[in-house]
Parts: structure tokens; C-alpha cells; sequence
């Protein structure tokens, strides 16, 4: 399946499905949210505790983004049956379980 985006970004075409593209968003954010949240603690700056709050928001979407296009893709992926049983499973609870947690934090922390 060929994408097609608004914008062309080198090496799109070559994609078997969005999940690459979208994967790195929750990883940059929540990661950043932890690491702000973490100074913000330590050094008690509650000021840099609503932008940690809203990287910790804007990851749990990206999240759910991610595990939407990982689960649509997961079975167009080309891999071997035995790769798919032993890395692409794995990759799909940790993605899952990555992505409840996030959304999980993120309502207990606007709350």
C-alpha cells in the first residue's frame, strides 16, 4: 500500500503502513513529560508541571494513535511466521500496556 500525505516527505511511498510515522510521537513526548515532571519535583518548579502535564496529555493521544495503526497494520506487516510469533506479539503488549498506563496517568494527573 503506497501512502499518500499533503506533504512529501522523503521515503513515505516506501512505507507499508502509518505506524512508523506515528510511533515516535508517544516516545518524545512521554518520555519529555517523565523528565519534566521529574525536574519539576526535584527542583520544585511547579510552574513546569502543566507543560509536563500537557506533554503527558499530548503522549497518551499520540499513544492511542500509535496502537490504532500498529493493530490496523499488524497483519499487512511482511515477516516471517516466526518473527511475527516471537518480536510482533511482544511489540503489541508492550504497546498496549504502554498505552493504557499513559492514558491512565493522564486522567489521574488532570484530575
Amino acid at each position: 500500500m503506497r501512502l499518500r500525505f499533503w506533504f512529501d516527505l522523503p521515503g513515505v511511498e516506501h512505507l507499508q503502513n502509518l505506524h512508523p510515522l506515528v510511533v515516535h510521537y508517544p516516545i518524545a513526548l512521554l518520555s519529555s513529560a517523565l523528565l519534566v515532571y521529574l525536574l519539576a519535583w526535584v527542583l520544585r518548579w511547579e510552574s513546569w508541571q502543566w507543560p509536563a502535564l500537557w506533554m503527558l496529555v499530548l503522549g497518551s493521544l499520540a499513544a492511542a494513535a500509535a496502537a490504532a495503526t500498529g493493530l490496523y497494520s499488524a497483519g499487512g506487516v511482511m515477516v516471517a511466521p516466526e518473527v511475527r510469533m516471537s518480536l510482533l506479539e511482544v511489540h503489541e503488549h508492550i504497546m498496549l500496556a504502554v498505552a493504557g498506563l499513559a492514558l491512565v496517568l493522564a486522567l489521574w494527573a488532570s484530575a
